[in-house]
């Protein structure tokens, strides 16, 4: 299943919490150690895992995104290298369907990867991704894997089951390998998952069951195996909250005599409660005590947008840093997602890749960076205008000394830039017209 992260990340988008909860227990991280590797560390990124921080990126919601584009070390002042590494080419030719291109640069012409289909209901719910994958050797693309969802009622987050398919060739038709269905008292409230998987040609089926208190949240689920019919009692999860967000959660395995604590998450909230920090623990059972394994940390503009997510993983070998920022060109609309990296032996990060958003009508989409647009920027220094020499309109991104998009516009000739509010200091101009682009510095005074 190479393409098998295209559709289990689709969970974390539409599962909502309550329901992803229980495939993040105890019982499946038991189970998850029989998978190959692959599809371990992809049900991890996807936030299916109770050590897994589900994914916090800012959604895409007003305008229609065109493409991203990926490169490593891409620096907009041209003092780093712009190497394209990945690309993904949107398409929405057919009505409440997306399609996705992927394709990876091989030094001299793209390459594609995977072609995904998101097809949505009336509502705009995702009810079915089909992935193919790319065949170099044909120079086709092939089925890989398929996921059916079904929501509950006019939900716009629960569901009540969904299906992953793999391809099987050897039979030339979908094989199912995972399938989750869910039971609710009334209209909201989750009580029972069964989740079935078939992975290997034996199937294997969890049961969770939930249980909330008086003010209706979920504060403990207990965990089965069911084998013949006979509901095994595997594990627990204990949860406690603080204005319906949870605070604490851990997770216990029953050996047959008594708990065992194997994972702590401990959350922290911002003043408009959003996830501002959260601790993961492991159970070292020869210390007899909690040992802190990773620690994120989200930060958060004046818009209440996700501005930053730093992570910090600490093992043997010592501990690892990643810092992803996210910047906007209005609205709540992704315009740069920027990935920073050390160790415990750097004291400053190092620029590891960049990703660029393109939108229809709001930006253009370069092959590669090229300097052929004639540019000039005066008054500079300036405080709060600066004209632009254009013969035709341009697509303009302004940058701060340290490589963060302060704003995004699209220019007409004779127009001026407005820098009106930004801090005093030393900004880059980069501005592109088709494949031209180039960059100036421009000093803005107090």
């Amino acid at each position: 299943m190479k393409n098998f992260l295209l559709l289990i990340s689709f969970l974390t988008l539409s599962v909502s919490t309550a329901l992803a909860q229980p495939l993040r227990s105890a019982r499946f991280q038991e189970q998850s150690l029989q998978l190959p590797p692959s599809i371990s560390k992809t049900m991890q990124k996807a936030g299916l895992d109770i050590a897994a921080t589900p994914p916090l990126s800012p959604q895409n919601n007003r305008l229609l995104l065109d493409s991203t584009k990926t490169f490593y070390a891409y620096d907009p002042t041209g003092s780093l290298d712009s190497t394209p590494l990945f690309r993904t080419i949107y398409d929405y030719h057919i009505p409440n369907v997306r399609y996705e291109l992927e394709e990876q640069f091989d030094g001299l012409a793209w390459t594609p990867l995977y072609r995904t289909a998101y097809r949505h209901d009336d509502l705009e719910r995702l009810v079915e991704v089909v992935a193919e994958y790319f065949d170099p050797e044909t120079s086709l693309f092939y089925p890989d894997s398929r996921l059916l969802a079904y929501p509950r009622g006019n939900s716009m987050e629960l569901l009540d089951s969904f299906i992953v398919y793999g391809w099987a060739p050897e039979v030339n038709d979908w094989h199912p390998f995972l399938a989750n269905y869910n039971t609710f008292e009334g209209e909201s409230r989750l009580v029972e998952t069964i989740s079935i998987f078939d992975l290997f040609g034996f199937p294997t089926l969890f049961k969770d069951v939930l249980y909330c208190d008086d003010n209706g949240d979920n504060f403990l689920t207990e965990g089965f195996i069911v084998e013949e019919g006979e509901d095994i009692f595997i594990g627990k999860t204990e949860t406690a909250y603080l204005n319906h967000r949870p605070i604490e959660v851990t997770e216990f395995i029953y050996n047959g005599f008594q708990f065992e604590p194997i994972a702590r998450q401990v959350m922290d909230y911002t003043s408009f409660g959003a996830l501002e920090l959260q601790l993961n623990f492991a159970w070292d059972f020869e210390a007899e005590d909690w040992l802190l394994t990773d620690k994120n940390s989200f930060a958060y503009d004046d818009q209440r947008r996700l501005s930053a997510h730093e992570s910090e993983t600490f093992d043997e070998q010592g501990a690892f840093y990643e810092l992803t920022t996210y910047a906007y060109i209005d609205g709540d609309d992704l315009a740069l997602e920027t990935i920073y990296y050390k160790d415990g032996t750097q004291n400053s990060w190092e620029l590891d890749t960049r990703t660029y958003y393109y939108y229809t009508g709001a930006t253009a989409v370069p092959n590669q960076p090229v300097s052929q647009l004639p540019l000039r920027l005066f008054p500079n220094p300036t405080t709060d205008l600066a004209v632009v020499q254009l013969k035709a309109e341009a697509d303009v991104q302004l940058y701060d000394a340290a490589g963060q998009l302060r704003r995004s516009f699209r220019l007409l000739p004779g127009q001026a830039i407005d820098l009106s509010g930004l801090p005093a200091g030393l900004y880059f101009c980069r501005l592109s017209a088709g494949a031209a682009i180039q960059t100036r510095r421009i000093l803005v005074g107090g």
